[in-house]
């Protein structure tokens, strides 16, 4: 749809506001309300908002946990609460039905992330080298080995 369009294009400004027009159309449009919480997450922005469209979006889509999952947990982390940011990580880890897909992948970077900043260097690594070994299996572009360099671990 446009908004996730735009969005890859790099146009945030249009992909919010395609986002947002969506929504209006349809409250119940949970693709739309997750993309635009990932927005502001990255953006850094309206970060309560993003929470809580993330949420809306769960409750709507739940077989989409998994990345949905991983969206909160990222907003979380954003809004500086690790301890949620880390139970929303490990729940989409827990909910992801297979081990090689993108969506296990970002989980555990983003897990992985997390550890690091919270100075747990042991799990943060293990995080990571799990991420690392279906970034391979995946052919994923995520920056896991540089991460991973950071943290002294090969």
């Amino acid at each position: 749809f446009l908004g996730y369009s735009l969005q890859q294009q790099g146009d945030l400004k249009a992909a919010i506001l395609a986002y947002e027009a969506t929504i209006a159309i349809d409250d119940s449009h949970a693709p739309a309300m997750n993309n635009l919480g990932v927005i502001y997450t990255t953006q850094a922005v309206h970060l309560d908002a993003a929470v809580d469209l993330i949420k809306r979006a769960l409750e709507l889509s739940p077989q989409e946990s998994p990345h949905y999952l991983d969206s909160l947990g990222w907003a979380y982390f954003m809004q500086g609460d690790r301890g949620k940011a880390i139970t929303a990580l490990r729940s989409g880890v827990a909910a992801c039905p297979d081990e090689n897909t993108v969506a296990m992948t970002e989980l555990l970077y983003h897990l992985g992330l997390v550890y690091e900043d919270q100075g747990d260097v042991k799990k943060a690594t293990s995080a990571l080298k799990r991420a690392r070994k279906l970034v391979v299996e995946a052919s994923m572009t995520i920056n896991v080995v540089d991460e991973l360099t950071r943290l002294g671990s090969k």
